[in-house]
């Protein structure tokens, strides 16, 4: 294992030096007041990274039992996501969030939100994001759900929890219908995919008129 430190000494006093450059960061971050960008968010986002890496450091390395990142997590499978603490307008916090395609240890996914009064800070493109209705099962059943594939990413699967009720502690399993998982596909492929491929066109007219 490659460290920045030889020993145990070297380390204390990397990690002194480390954690009061941190401290005046986010001293400065939070003199900002940046909206959802505070420090105590970006603390508990860098415990919960550690927290998960071990985690699944600790059953990679135990034979006996599976690998944290192995779990199925299905296609059109909707779950509970802690997006983390982001740089700028990237997407960030707690969503829900449905599989668009399963690997090995990872899954790429497309974040989910209820329908609100005014749109969120983070909608810049509303092409990219689409409507899809209600989703069965769904705690809050009372609204829309709106599927942002502007935000589609691979994360890995042990991100992936089903979401649970504060109140009466039950879990849910939901799940898109094939018709609302098809809307999000035909977004992509109108939104993304095309502009993508026209983008890279013009690109290339342009490289032969220079």
């Amino acid at each position: 294992m490659k460290n920045d430190y030889a020993n145990k000494e070297d380390f204390q006093n990397l990690l002194s030096e480390k954690l009061e450059q941190l401290e005046s960061l986010l001293t400065i971050l939070d003199s900002l007041g940046i909206h959802d960008k505070d420090s105590l968010g970006f603390l508990n986002w860098f415990i919960e990274v550690v927290s998960k890496n071990i985690i699944i450091y600790k059953s990679k390395s135990n034979h006996n039992k599976q690998n944290q990142e192995t779990y199925n997590k299905a296609r059109g499978n909707v779950y509970y996501i802690d997006f983390g603490k982001t740089i700028g307008s990237e997407f960030q916090d707690f969503h829900f969030g449905v599989v668009l395609y399963e690997l090995d240890y990872t899954a790429l996914v497309v974040p989910l939100t209820s329908v609100k009064e005014s749109p969120p800070n983070w909608i810049g493109n509303t092409d990219l994001i689409v409507d899809i209705g209600l989703i069965e099962g769904f705690p809050y059943n009372n609204k829309d759900c709106l599927a942002y594939v502007g935000g589609i990413q691979s994360i890995s699967k042990k991100r992936l929890s089903k979401y649970k009720d504060r109140n009466t502690k039950k879990y849910y399993d939901l799940r898109l219908s094939k018709k609302q998982f098809n809307i999000i596909l035909e977004n992509i492929s109108k939104n993304i995919c095309e502009k993508i491929l026209t983008s890279e066109k013009k690109s290339d007219i342009m490289e032969l008129m220079n």
